[in-house]
């Protein structure tokens, strides 16, 4: 319990101390995907993808471009790095649909010409994605993300933690 007071108040200090007006403060604002994608058509089983997701408010400037670079490169891979957030998002969103479809429509297809339609498990799918930012100070900035994916019923949780530090958060010439 102390670890966790003094951690929290290490914390509570450093967004006090961050969000004190200066030159590299930045403001955040939450970026929302949602979706829903059913198998095949008519059929009951989908993939469900919900994200929330702060990014630096666009100033146009290439020190918040920078930035949220960064964060999609943490989020989605780096890849997705030169897309806009919402861009981003989506592409990351059609690529993990893209593997749900072909994944299950081949053990779909297997199960149906066996006969086995009926005994089928549930194929349903569920991606919740978060990342926000934890605190400013200096040149540095903490954020973390968290994925939490269901796939047959099976639940896995992948948390990050990423420095985001320098040339990103320096000022602006």
């Amino acid at each position: 319990m102390k670890k966790f007071s003094i951690a929290s108040v290490a914390l509570c200090a450093l967004l006090a101390v961050s969000s004190c007006g200066t030159d590299n403060a930045l403001t955040f604002i939450p970026v929302t995907y949602n979706e829903t994608s059913a198998l095949e058509e008519g059929a009951q089983d989908s993939i469900k993808i919900s994200m929330e997701v702060e990014y630096p408010e666009n100033t146009g400037d290439k020190r918040t471009q920078n930035i949220s670079a960064a964060i999609s490169a943490t989020l989605f891979g780096s890849e997705y790095k030169d897309l806009a957030p919402q861009e981003a998002m989506k592409a990351w969103s059609d690529s993990l649909k893209a593997e749900y479809v072909s994944g299950n429509l081949e053990l779909l297809a297997m199960m149906r010409e066996n006969g086995e339609e009926n005994l089928r498990p549930g194929m349903d799918w569920t991606c919740d994605k978060t990342g926000f930012a934890v605190g400013q100070f200096g040149n540095f900035l903490g954020y973390r993300t968290t994925t939490y994916m269901s796939v047959q019923h099976e639940l896995s949780c992948i948390e990050k933690a990423a420095d985001l530090r320098v040339k990103t958060l320096g000022k602006t010439a």
